[in-house]
């Protein structure tokens, strides 16, 4: 059993007025820095640009004794790929050339990492669909993407939901993963741009590419904060840890990565399976009084639900009484500022936890853009004073860190009808109700609930426990087997 982690989340961080490209090296070795001015930003580098001595050497002996293959093509070019990897889990192919000219994430919305960048859904559904034929598509392999990132980019954001692999289709490669096939598979890190990339402003010649990481953040002499995301050029030097840093809305040029079935011999594929929230509900009662609800998505998927909390019971007309069902299961509340709050009617409730045989389990459920509701988690802790400055349970011990019967479940739900407002959890700031939920999210949390609350689940994952699989909106709950 594996983890899977197809996260969208939103990091909003500061956004800084000035704007840099910084030369970074690991290891605390020293930085060059120079400002980019209001005039290079505003008019894209012309063909004519001429490269530098260094790298006009580069193009002269670039990809010499590299094998490549052409796969797809993208805006009426033929896409040409380097073969960095072949073996028994598929080819690994690196676009030749750079194929767009984007930023790393929305200007008005930075981010920290390659989890929250808006490159991630591009490249997995925009460049995915533009890019290649559904006979193409069906050679190209999900593969659990690490995050490279969390420890410079997070060091004083501690959360879970930023350490764990992506499961991605098309990716960018990270500094680390260029330092593996450079200069074996890659003998250059110099690239040109295709003409599409051209038009929308890419250098032709010596144009830089983006990494997946590791982004970080860098604190300037004018007291700004900033979260460098990193790019390649044909100066860097991958093996020695060193590669660009870009602040701020600056472009750059994007080079995705795939791995490819192409001769169809390739076993033990991941894939995610149909989304568990849309399928249909069917609701029984068994022989001795228990709840079956049994979950369906055609011939495709199937799967029962046995508990002895009747859903329905919590749903009043349009409303889902997700309060008093923690309530009723003995779960104490919080609000926003993680301070104890008493249950009534119309309490504003940010989260809930409940403690047993020194496991404090925490529920969560928290907004998220792009999504009609959000996802709800339930996190392990250690007993302690307070609700957000606990110490994970499991973070530090050798023998269970990472143990998929005890990891972290974040369930996340994506648009789709809905029936059900959220009581109690979800408002937003000017008081109003925003979430809401289809009948089938409801019986999934009220499962997960229900099996939290039992003194004998403590610290365990509900989801671990069931062959519920999901895809797109259940992460981090165990959704795939490997042999």
């Amino acid at each position: 059993m594996k983890k899977v982690s197809l996260l969208l989340a939103v990091v909003m961080f500061v956004a800084c007025t000035s704007v840099f490209m910084t030369s970074c090296k690991q290891d605390g070795k020293e930085r060059k820095k120079r400002e980019t001015t209001e005039t290079e930003r505003e008019s894209p580098p012309s063909l004519a640009d001429t490269t530098s001595d260094y790298a006009s050497e580069a193009k002269k002996f670039q990809y010499m004794n590299t094998e490549t293959v052409t796969f797809g093509s993208y805006h009426g070019e033929d896409i040409e790929w380097i073969v960095l990897e072949k073996g028994s889990e598929g080819t690994l192919l690196l676009s030749k050339y750079v194929l767009d000219y984007q930023t790393y994430d929305d200007p008005d919305d930075p981010c920290k990492s390659w989890m929250t960048s808006r490159l991630d859904p591009w490249l997995n559904e925009e460049f995915f669909n533009e890019a290649f034929s559904e006979e193409e598509q069906a050679k190209i392999l999900w593969k659990e993407i690490p995050i490279t990132d969390y420890d410079k980019a997070y060091s004083d954001y501690d959360d879970e939901l930023y350490r764990e692999p992506a499961l991605d289709r098309v990716f960018l490669l990270s500094l680390d993963e260029l330092a593996v096939y450079y200069p074996a598979k890659l003998d250059t890190c110099y690239c040109e741009a295709t003409t599409y990339a051209v038009s929308l402003g890419a250098p032709r010649e010596n144009c830089d590419w983006w990494l997946r990481g590791p982004c970080e953040i860098t604190r300037f002499d004018n007291g700004d904060v900033e979260t460098g995301k990193p790019a390649a050029s044909a100066e860097c030097k991958p093996q020695e840890g060193d590669a660009f840093l870009y602040f701020s809305d600056l472009p750059c040029g994007i080079r995705p990565a795939v791995w490819v079935d192409l001769d169809g011999t390739v076993e033990n594929t991941i894939a995610p399976s149909d989304w568990i929230a849309e399928v249909s509900c069917e609701t029984a009662v068994t022989a001795d009084g228990m709840y079956s609800y049994k979950l369906y998505s055609g011939s495709d998927y199937e799967t029962t639900i046995v508990m002895d909390v009747n859903v329905d019971d919590y749903l009043l007309s349009d409303r889902f009484e997700l309060g008093r069902l923690l309530n009723d299961n003995g779960w104490q509340f919080c609000d926003s500022n993680g301070n104890p709050v008493e249950y009534t009617k119309n309490a504003d409730v940010s989260g809930a936890w409940r403690r047993a045989n020194g496991i404090e389990t925490h529920f969560g459920f928290a907004f998220v853009s792009g999504y009609q509701l959000c996802g709800f988690s339930l996190d392990f802790k250690k007993p302690g004073d307070g609700y957000y400055e606990l110490e994970d349970y499991y973070r530090n011990d050798p023998d269970i860190a990472g143990n998929y019967e005890h990891y972290t479940p974040l369930v996340c739900f994506e648009d789709h009808n809905t029936e059900y407002i959220v009581e109690n959890f979800g408002y937003d700031g000017a008081g109003e109700l925003r979430d809401s939920l289809s009948y089938n999210d409801i019986v999934l949390i009220t499962y997960a609930i229900s099996f939290a609350s039992k003194d004998e689940n403590a610290g365990k994952n509900p989801f671990y426990y069931t062959d519920i699989e999901g895809g797109e909106s259940l992460w981090y709950s165990m959704v795939y087997d490997l042999p």
